[in-house]
């Protein structure tokens, strides 16, 4: 029981809260030790928020999961949870995120948590089933990790980072909307089931989400060219341009893989187990560094 409890909650989807980091990191503050506690706690509470928003998720949409090739297997799909169980778990969750939230971060990141959750819900009760809206949503809750990280440690956000988050992120919805229509064989001309997509939207998902992903990345060119933050944070900026190729190899080899039918039907879960997404990750790092070092 304890590990189906385990898996219900989706701990391979946590990684997606490391985006609380990422205002730290790029404001180059990682020697400032006295944040840390303040980044973990958020990051738990993150963690405890959207573990419960999974659990509320996959009771509403059990009889649709059941239906489906991979998520039939869900531990509440399956009937291996109770769904009274479930719902205890997802409110005991919840309620304590936001408790400590309150208590050892502060009032406007706990009301940020909250929003979060509220948002969270709304998609799973409606907005998912809206055309367009869902992925724009999906998209925003990488950005408001990314607001939340920074409100949090009391770190400014750069208007250029959060533009290329959400284009970014943009991109990858598509990608998660598109591999879903093939994973359910949509050709069939079938609706995808609870989504607002269709078999021809088939033609359409790539173009939105290659489009969106290069967008992001243009966002980034134009930050490294003309923003004064970059002067100030990196002493050798040169090296950032190195990190667009990176970028572009990354999006357009997850579009690919996504067109061959071979991939995931959620990026972030494929990148994790890919190596080439985890070198392509470090040597964006390098990268960084490199362009940091005086």
């Amino acid at each position: 029981m304890i590990f189906l409890f385990l898996k219900a909650l989706r701990p391979h989807q946590w990684v997606k809260n490391l985006l609380l980091f990422a205002p730290f990191v790029m404001a180059h503050q990682i020697r400032s030790g006295g944040k840390y506690p303040t980044l973990l706690i958020t990051f738990a509470c993150m963690c405890l928020t959207a573990s419960g928003i999974y659990l509320i998720n996959d009771l509403f949409d059990r009889e649709a999961d059941r239906r489906h090739p991979d998520k039939k297997n869900r531990p509440i799909a399956s009937g291996s949870m109770p769904p009274p169980l479930a719902w205890s778990a997802a409110g005991v969750m919840l309620a304590a995120s936001l408790a400590v939230a309150v208590r050892f971060v502060g009032p406007l990141p706990a009301a940020l948590l909250a929003g979060y959750a509220a948002l969270s819900l709304s998609y799973t009760l409606a907005i998912k089933r809206l055309l367009m809206v869902d992925v724009i949503v999906l998209s925003f809750f990488y950005s408001l990790r990314i607001i939340i990280g920074g409100i949090a440690v009391n770190v400014p956000i750069s208007p250029w980072f959060l533009a290329f988050s959400f284009f970014f992120f943009l991109s990858l919805a598509f990608v998660k909307r598109y591999t879903e229509l093939r994973l359910l064989g949509s050709e069939t001309g079938e609706r995808l089931g609870g989504r607002g997509y269709g078999a021809s939207d088939t033609v359409l998902l790539p173009i939105a989400g290659i489009s969106s992903g290069l967008l992001g990345i243009l966002v980034f060119l134009l930050y490294i060219s003309a923003s004064e933050q970059v002067k100030a944070l990196y002493s050798n900026p040169l090296w950032l341009w190195m990190i667009a190729p990176l970028f572009v190899y990354w999006l357009m080899r997850i579009w690919f893989l996504a067109a061959r039918g071979i991939m995931h039907s959620d990026p972030v879960t494929f990148a994790i187990k890919d190596l080439p997404s985890w070198c392509t990750a470090a040597l964006i790092g390098l990268l960084l560094l490199l362009g940091s070092v005086t």
